[in-house]
């Protein structure tokens, strides 16, 4: 069963052609054999090379020194986790503050909303500024 994972995950990683797929101006990551890392932009990418706009250069690098390709997996899903989680935590907190204001106030359940808002949009905001890259090809 491990065996069966290891092939499927280089299969899912060690394909060329999808970096010659790419979407053009997909936000790409580069890492090369001398471990320097380029950020930019997909140009385009032949069974020789890959092409990217890197700090407003158009950069060129032979498939052969390159060790890994990484796309950026998007903010709007790192938005939505990250409201998940701001979301659960102000939820425990909320719960917390509800109980222990009714008690003392009456004022829980606006203590809870005000919580869960608060956790929301925090979560939203920490999710969407995190930039994660997926690998989509890692050298043989």
């Amino acid at each position: 069963m491990t065996t069966l994972f290891c092939l499927l995950l280089l299969a899912a990683e060690g394909s060329w052609n999808q970096v010659e797929t790419l979407p053009a101006e997909t936000k790409i990551q580069v890492v090369k054999r001398d471990k320097k890392s380029l950020n930019g932009e997909f140009v385009r990418a032949d069974a020789k090379e890959i092409v990217l706009t890197a700090a407003g250069q158009t950069v060129t690098v032979p498939q052969a020194e390159i060790v890994r390709v990484s796309r950026s997996a998007g903010r709007a899903r790192n938005a939505l986790i990250g409201t998940a989680i701001g979301v659960g935590a102000a939820a425990v907190l909320g719960g917390v503050l509800r109980t222990r204001l009714n008690n003392e106030t009456g004022n829980g359940d606006q203590a809870l909303g005000i919580a869960l808002a608060a956790g929301a949009g925090a979560g939203a905001g920490i999710g969407a500024s995190m930039i994660r890259f997926e690998t989509i090809y890692r050298a043989p």
